[in-house]
């Protein structure tokens, strides 16, 4: 590709030149030899990435890199967003946060007892009614629950649909109330 250019410099057979489109180019020099300061026309050296000559791809490459880390961002936030919390009393009580397609991404609770019994449960980035399940069962096992008492779950935000649960209490003859944003189902 040929460049016109002022000539800024001149090494070895290759001149350094500033173009109209405000580049700084290098050319080959095939015959004679130019001066300083006068305008020249000769064939690029090619592309060289770090003297500053723009690659054709550049653009589109980094376009593509841009897409994909916007892309992971957003989803990074839209996966971490809380839309609906459950709150579980059975006694004592924690709460789940959960995505829009009912994964839960946080649990905690104010009972230290309850707080330890969370931290061996791997439940985090689970669906929310295998999650409740596996952690009313031990719950259960280390008789937190009790058959007389109710288990209650409030869930504000989003509905969940938990049939898992639901099947479980009915197995387990667990007394379930569920209370999804001040209406009660069940």
């Amino acid at each position: 590709m040929k460049v016109t250019g002022i000539v800024l410099e001149i090494k070895n057979k290759t001149a350094f030149i500033y173009t109209n489109e405000g580049e700084f180019r290098e050319v080959k020099i095939d015959s004679e030899m130019p001066s300083i300061g006068q305008e020249y026309t000769g064939k690029s050296k090619g592309i060289h990435l770090i003297k500053g000559q723009m690659h054709p791809f550049r653009n589109a490459i980094f376009m593509f890199i841009l897409t994909i880390l916007i892309s992971l961002v957003c989803f990074t936030y839209v996966y971490f967003s809380t839309t609906s919390t459950i709150i579980v009393d059975i006694g004592s009580s924690f709460e789940l946060s959960c995505n829009r397609w009912s994964t839960v991404t946080e649990g905690s609770s104010i009972d230290n007892k309850l707080s330890i019994l969370l931290k061996k449960i791997s439940f985090k980035n689970r669906n929310a009614d295998e999650a409740l399940v596996n952690i009313i069962n031990q719950c259960k096992t280390s008789h937190y629950v009790k058959k007389d008492k109710s288990i209650l779950l409030y869930i504000h935000g989003d509905n969940v649909n938990l049939p898992k649960l639901k099947k479980f209490a009915d197995n387990n003859s667990l007394k379930l109330i569920i209370n999804s944003n001040g209406g009660n189902l069940k």
